[in-house]
């Protein structure tokens, strides 16, 4: 089986809620991305101070929620520890995210109080783009008949873990679990909420932020967003940003956030290049009506350059431009394939740049003769990153 894409690291947000990140020691290796993308859920059986207590030390999952907190312990792409591996097959490796949720399964169908329930559906809604763990369920929510707390229980032995993409509970995880948390949790009135909060109106395209820390040359087009919109906003409201107003930034960014997420690209690094090139908003190319966004076709020869439409129009031609100039030809999905043609009936590119800037560093005397071209996006990104700082990044 191919794999399914992992956006690896640390989520800032899900949904409306913070992701705090609280690093707790790994076990080691990574996940297995051959395997179909699965999610585990768990209940502490306890405290969420006392389990939090517990995974310093050992048995971390990558996420722990309660009512009002939702906590990163390790990051996207390594391996939780929160399950038994005593027997074949493999279990940990095998999942992609392991959330525990602080509070007591029960026997009776439940569900989650209001406020946990929220955070988890936001989680599992933000994994769903993050880590492509879809928002289905190998199993119904009736439960067969008891006992659960078994290593011989029928959904351990049903041969859907390691086939089956989804959602588990660890009363349904084989390799010597016995655990029989969440219970008989409602699943489909969770799956349902993710669903509503991942596909809401307004909610950005691809997936949800990830710290990647400081971005450099070596950072690649082929990222999470780094940061939340609003980021970008505040950064170009706080300069000289030309005849644009507040709404008109407002609309440009997600746009951006829109396009490059939809094609897997980080939209801070295109947010960065865009206001390099144009001096924040303020460049002739940059007004109306020219709408020109990254100096394309730009010589500096009077009138040589191109001009689109509307923002919109040029930054789908900014993003798709950097696609091919970050993909090798041919080798996009049908939607990558789309936006790269779309971009480039406005300026053809060159066969020999296409592929060549998998990171900044390969813009640097191509997109720009500039050689320092990569370090000076870099830089801006990292003001962004910073909120409009000069510090360190």
């Amino acid at each position: 089986m191919s794999a399914t894409p992992l956006q690896k690291g640390w989520l800032t947000k899900a949904g409306a809620f913070a992701v705090e990140k609280v690093e707790c020691p790994a076990p080691g290796g990574s996940v297995d991305l051959s395997k179909p993308p699965v999610g585990v859920l768990h209940t502490t059986e306890g405290s969420f101070d006392s389990a939090l207590g517990e995974f310093k030390v050992h048995h971390a999952p990558t996420f722990l929620v309660s009512s009002g907190r939702i906590l990163q312990l390790l990051p996207l792409g390594a391996s939780a520890a929160a399950l038994k591996h005593d027997v074949p097959p493999e279990s940990n490796r095998w999942a992609r995210a392991q959330i525990e949720v602080a509070g007591f399964s029960q026997e009776d169908p439940w569900q989650f109080d209001p406020a946990t329930l929220a955070r988890v559906a936001a989680l599992m809604g933000a994994l769903a783009r993050a880590a492509s763990i879809p928002l289905t369920r190998p199993f119904p929510d009736a439960m067969p008949p008891k006992p659960w707390a078994t290593t011989t229980f029928s959904r351990r032995t049903s041969g859907k873990w390691g086939t089956v993409a989804g959602w588990f509970g660890h009363v349904e995880v084989p390799s010597g679990n016995a655990h029989w948390d969440p219970g008989a949790l409602r699943w489909s009135e969770l799956l349902a909420r993710a669903k509503s909060v991942s596909g809401s109106p307004g909610a950005p395209v691809g997936p949800p932020p990830v710290d990647h820390g400081p971005v450099t040359p070596k950072s690649a087009f082929h990222a999470a967003p780094r940061v939340p919109a609003d980021k970008c906003v505040q950064f170009l409201l706080a300069r000289d940003h030309g005849e644009y107003h507040t709404g008109d930034i407002r609309a440009i960014v997600r746009h951006y956030y829109e396009t490059a997420g939809s094609v897997g690209l980080d939209p801070l690094l295109l947010v960065a290049q865009m206001s390099e090139e144009t001096e924040h908003l303020t460049s002739f190319w940059s007004q109306r009506p020219r709408c020109n966004p990254a100096g394309i076709g730009v010589t500096g020869k009077p009138g040589e350059g191109v001009s689109f439409r509307k923002w919109e129009i040029g930054i789908r031609a900014h993003v798709g431009r950097v696609l091919a100039y970050a993909i090798p030809a041919g080798s996009g999905s049908p939607r990558q394939a789309k936006l790269i043609a779309e971009a480039l009936s406005h300026r053809a590119l060159p066969p020999d740049r296409l592929g060549v800037a998998p990171t900044l560093a390969g813009l640097s005397g191509r997109w720009a003769k500039d050689p320092n071209y990569a370090a000076k996006i870099a830089a801006v990104a990292n003001q962004i990153r910073r909120g409009g700082t000069d510090g360190p990044g």
